[in-house]
C-alpha cells in the first residue's frame, strides 16, 4: 500500500512537472512571435528592391570576340580546343567603353577560369556552358566594377555564348 501510494505521489509530481514546463515554454514562444513579428515587418520595408528588367531600348550588347582555349581532358595528356566567343547584355553606355578598356584583363581571366573548372566539352558541354556564362558575367561585373564604382556592383546583366565549338 505504501508503495502504490509512493508510485501514485511521483506519477502526479511528474505530470505537474511536465504541464508546467508545458505552460512555461508556450508562454516563451508566445513572446518571442510577438518580439519578432515587429522585426520582420521592419525588415521588409527595407528590403532591397530587385533589379529591373531590361527593356528592349535600353538592352545593348558588348562582344567578346572569338578565341581559342586549350582544356587538359585528364592525365592521359590529351586536350581539346574549344573557340569560344561571347556577348554581355547591359544598359549601360559607360560599362561598354569600360568593357572594351579592360577586355585583355576579362578575357584572360576567363580563360584562366574556362581552363580551371575541369569540366570537359566532350563529357558534359551543358554543364561547361553554364560554368563559363556564370563565372564569366561574375568576372567581368568584378572587373568593370572595380574600375568605375558608379557603375555598382552588376554593371552586366547577362552573359551569352555566341560560339561554341570544339576540336
Amino acid at each position: 500500500m505504501k508503495k502504490i501510494f509512493l508510485i501514485a505521489i511521483g506519477v502526479l509530481a511528474l505530470a505537474a512537472m511536465l504541464v508546467g514546463d508545458g505552460l512555461g515554454i508556450l508562454a516563451f514562444l508566445k513572446t518571442q512571435r510577438a518580439s519578432v513579428a515587429p522585426q520582420v515587418q521592419s525588415g521588409a520595408d527595407r528590403a532591397p528592391k530587385a533589379p529591373e528588367k531590361p527593356t528592349a531600348a535600353n538592352a545593348q550588347f558588348v562582344e567578346l570576340p572569338q578565341f581559342v582555349v586549350t582544356i587538359p581532358t585528364g592525365a592521359d595528356g590529351g586536350s581539346v580546343y574549344l573557340q569560344l566567343a561571347m556577348s554581355f547584355l547591359t544598359e549601360k553606355k559607360q560599362a561598354i567603353v569600360d568593357f572594351d578598356k579592360l577586355m585583355p584583363i576579362i578575357k584572360s581571366q576567363i580563360i584562366s577560369d574556362v581552363m580551371a573548372s575541369g569540366v570537359s566539352p566532350s563529357s558534359d558541354p551543358m554543364k561547361l556552358k553554364h560554368v563559363i556564362t556564370t563565372d564569366s558575367l561574375e568576372v567581368a561585373n568584378m572587373t568593370v566594377s572595380q574600375s568605375d564604382t558608379a557603375l555598382g556592383k552588376a554593371p552586366f546583366l547577362g552573359a551569352y555564348i555566341t560560339t561554341f565549338l570544339t576540336q
